[in-house]
């Protein structure tokens, strides 16, 4: 997160999380438990393809992934070539 929660003219920035679930009904559980936890839920979405997309337009500080999605390939691989994940 790289310092993206610190202070900031009094204001707390609240980190940015793009969850990736197929399965809708565990994808809201999710959601709702992070906002509940104070975290800004910036966009969930169904398959890799989608989390790439959907990731280098809202910029998350964190991606939230189920690692057994449907579909074809590794999508932990696609992501990984096609976003730089920051440490």
């Amino acid at each position: 997160m790289k310092g993206r929660n610190r202070r900031k003219g009094g204001a707390k920035l609240v980190p940015k999380i793009l969850v990736v679930e197929d399965e809708q009904i565990v994808a809201m559980d999710i959601q709702s438990t992070l906002k509940t936890l104070g975290y800004e839920v910036c966009g969930i979405v169904s398959s890799g393809e989608e989390s790439v997309e959907k990731a280098f337009r809202t910029n998350p500080d964190l991606i939230l992934m189920d690692i057994k999605l449907k579909g074809k390939g590794c999508v932990f691989e696609k992501i990984c070539m096609a976003y730089s994940i920051s440490t």
